[in-house]
């Protein structure tokens, strides 16, 4: 189970075997900070940028 820890628009994400998840839309600029919630120690960073080559 991953958590978003941002100001807004928190959300989470249930592990279920055999379904697939809602995707997750970050239309925000900013770093945004992953977490699970089983493994402590897991974290991650995403950078949220605005560019010419994604859309």
């Amino acid at each position: 189970m991953f958590i978003l820890f941002r100001p807004r628009n928190d959300f989470e994400l249930p592990l279920y075997v055999g379904m697939r998840a809602a995707p997750i839309i970050f239309d925000q600029e900013g770093f945004v900070t992953l977490g699970c919630n089983i493994h402590d120690g897991m974290i991650a960073y995403v950078a949220v940028l605005t560019t010419p080559y994604f859309k």
